[in-house]
Formats: C-alpha cells, structure tokens, sequence
C-alpha cells in the first residue's frame, strides 16, 4: 500500500473545517480517527463523514506505521477534542512533530509513543507543556538515549500525569497486518 505525503493545506482547511482537513490528511496517509460520541476508529477516507464543519470533532488519533510527519500535524490547530494520540513505527515522526501537540495542548489527555526512532528527550520535553495529560506511554524509543531521565523530567513537571516507559509495551494488533 502506498500513501501520499502531505502538506498542510490552509486553504484546505478554511473550505471544509479542521476537523475534517485534519482527517483527510490523517486517513491518506495510513493512520485512524475516531470522532467525539462514535464508538470506533476509522482509516477508511471514504468513511470520512459529511456534514458541517464543526459536526464531527476528532477525539483520538491512531497512527501505526503511517507516513505521517511534523509538517502534517499544523493540522492539529484548530481543533479542540482530541484526547488521545498513538503513534507507534511512525518513521517520519520527529521531535518537530511533538512540539506541534501543543495546538492541542487545552484537550490532550493520552499519549502513546511506541517505535519512533526519530524522537528524543528532547521532543519528550515538549510534551512538559502539555499540563492536561493524564497518561504517557512510551516504549523502544531508541533515539532516547536516558529513559530515567526522560521519565524523570516528565513526572516532575507532570506531577499528575502517569508516565510509563516500559520497552516490553506490546506492539499494536494493527502490526501483524502491515
């Protein structure tokens, strides 16, 4: 299968609402959404619903081996309901692209950061601003070379935030089909 790689498009954007230029980005190049109030994912672009701008909301973001990378997540401005973000063997995904989860800085709750070779301490530091999130999950991130520290950092400026770095984090199901 192969993706597109994308920029952002304010023009995009302007036409059809972030929400939905958002998914569109998100679903040409191989990751998942889910929607406020619906009970599961989608990676389907055809499966994108109708309606107006501001109808469907993104809740979550699921990017498994997808060719997502930080010029993309500009996407992130503008929206105002995503709780969670997964990005697991992402090889695109850098500390750039961290630094732009503060678009959804008010909402973000979860993360999951599981394979991204290109990310290291210092994209995790990025995500100290992040004062809303609940729980981080991080695994075989090998461009973090002190996972001690790292995690260190993060529950000490996220003193209410669960940081789990635990290399043994199982891989997610979507990986035995790709």
């Amino acid at each position: 299968m192969t993706f597109k790689l994308s920029w952002y498009d304010r023009k995009r954007v302007k036409e059809v609402g972030p929400n939905r230029a958002c998914a569109e980005w998100l679903l040409k190049n191989g990751a998942s959404v889910r929607y406020k109030n619906w009970g599961s994912l989608t990676s389907d672009y055809n499966q994108i619903p109708s309606g107006a701008p501001d109808q469907y909301k993104i809740e979550e973001i699921r990017a498994i081996k997808a060719s997502v990378m930080a010029q993309g997540f500009d996407y992130l401005e503008g929206l105002g309901d995503v709780k969670k973000i997964h990005l697991e063997k992402c090889e695109l995904v850098d500390d750039t692209t961290l630094a732009k989860f503060s678009f959804v800085k008010n909402t973000l709750e979860h993360v999951v950061l599981i394979g991204n070779d290109r990310i290291t301490a210092n994209g995790l530091s990025c995500l100290a601003a992040l004062k809303n999130l609940k729980q981080i999950d991080l695994a075989r991130l090998t461009g973090v070379k002190n996972e001690e520290s790292a995690t260190k950092l993060l529950k000490n400026e996220l003193p209410g935030c669960v940081v789990n770095f635990d290399d043994n984090i199982a891989p997610a199901p979507e990986l035995a089909e790709k």
